[in-house]
């Protein structure tokens, strides 16, 4: 499994680091250089999971993204076909 992210120190980044951590589970991480880049990635397959901030969802818009997934126990309602990571 393979996880993307817009960049090191990024939110998306930390986040990752910390579940793995967590989870005690090893990911492999690729840094992009920006959310674009990541995004376009993520919709050639280039990686498996990517995190996003809420606020890109429109980005998502009408697009089969398989590697999309919330960082919660709950589904969110701005992408609510996202499934939970946890």
């Amino acid at each position: 499994m393979s996880y993307g992210f817009p960049g090191i120190g990024t939110a998306p980044h930390l986040a990752i680091e910390h579940v793995m951590r967590e989870e005690k589970i090893e990911i492999a991480t690729i840094p992009y250089d920006g959310a674009a880049p990541s995004i376009t990635a993520l919709w050639a397959a280039c990686y498996h999971v990517r995190g996003e901030h809420v606020r890109f969802s429109p980005a998502y818009e009408g697009r089969e993204t398989p590697g999309s997934r919330h960082h919660g126990e709950k589904r969110i309602e701005v992408v609510p076909d996202a499934p939970t990571l946890f």
